[in-house]
């Protein structure tokens, strides 16, 4: 098996464009450009395998170094999004064996090797070589957004989205870097009530207004011009995958939120994408109850996580914060 390093964002593109009713947006050089851009200690090392009868498989993969840059994480990709293979077909067990081998070689020591695949991708990883499981709640589009609304929506959840319109919220896509750095507030504020650390940052949501509308796009709810709630969505490909969200506990009950995936899934589903991706609910059943009430089905698949016992030690013993972004 041969390994090529340094792939250039051409040769990437290629890749992820041969295959590209697989590929995700979290697995084009768009999320890893964004990501080494945000976060400085984040660097691509995406990797392209030849395997022994001519066909190829890319490795989108990010690096970070830690203790110094004595040892190295790889993820593909980070912050809970989708890497993996992009493959012209599908791996056996040998191949994933000897490219995880080639992956745990790398130098500086790996303290920390993640590989997530698009649970949604043609070719499933084997599952003896992939221990750890996670699944996702998603839609399939291709079926049209009026038979999803009279067949998948529950009866509260359409209940929910027409009382949200009669109370007068409005939900679209909005641009320009005023509304996405206005929606960061928003997100940091809702991830505080929940307890849970916030990621990204102003340079994160700044970026974000800087990509091709194509490829993301901030939906925003509003009463009386206030925001209330949004989400940034992700599209490439087949796939539209909704990210961070926020929402104004104030206006709860004018189920904002309701609106906008709604809103989200119709436009999604006249653009031509055939894949609603919610994501991982994080364990938590009151985001699992949301997202089931669309009439998602849910997916479980495997993914891969080795962690070096003696380089974890010492983590814990000299631990370095994550920078954020």
């Amino acid at each position: 098996m041969k390994v090529i390093r340094n792939v250039s964002e051409a040769e990437w593109w290629g890749w992820v464009r041969k295959v590209e009713s697989d590929a995700t947006f979290f697995q084009t050089p768009l999320w890893a450009g964004l990501l080494s851009q945000v976060f400085p200690d984040l660097r691509v090392d995406t990797r392209i395998y030849e395997l022994g009868d001519g066909a190829s498989v890319l490795l989108p993969l990010m690096r970070r170094h830690r203790l110094g840059g004595s040892v190295a994480t790889l993820e593909s990709m980070p912050f809970g999004t989708y890497g993996a293979f992009l493959s012209e077909r599908a791996l056996t067990r040998e191949e994933v064996d000897e490219i995880l081998a080639e992956l745990k070689r790398s130098r500086p020591p790996v303290a920390r090797l993640m590989v997530t695949p698009n649970p949604l991708g043609r070719f499933s990883i084997p599952e003896d070589v992939f221990h750890c499981q996670n699944f996702v709640h998603f839609l399939r589009l291709d079926e049209g957004y009026d038979r999803i609304w009279r067949s998948r929506f529950s009866r509260g959840l359409r209940y929910s989205v027409r009382k949200s319109s009669r109370r007068g919220v409005r939900a679209g896509i909005e641009r320009g870097e005023t509304a996405y750095l206005d929606f960061c507030r928003l997100y940091r504020r809702t991830a505080q009530r929940w307890e849970r650390g916030t990621v990204f940052g102003e340079r994160f949501f700044a970026a974000l207004a800087q990509l091709d509308e194509r490829h993301v796009q901030l939906w925003l709810a509003r009463l009386e011009g206030r925001m209330i709630a949004g989400c940034v969505i992700f599209t490439y490909g087949e796939h539209q995958t909704p990210y961070v969200g926020g929402f104004d506990r104030e206006f709860r009950g004018y189920d904002p939120n309701n609106l906008i995936y709604a809103e989200a899934m119709k436009w999604g589903a006249r653009q031509g994408f055939k894949s609603f991706n919610f994501l991982s609910s994080a364990g938590i059943k009151g985001v699992e109850h949301f997202k089931s009430s669309f009439g998602t089905q849910r997916l479980f698949f495997n993914f891969y996580l080795y962690e070096n016992p003696f380089v974890r030690l010492l983590l814990r013993l000299n631990p370095l914060g994550t920078r954020r972004g």
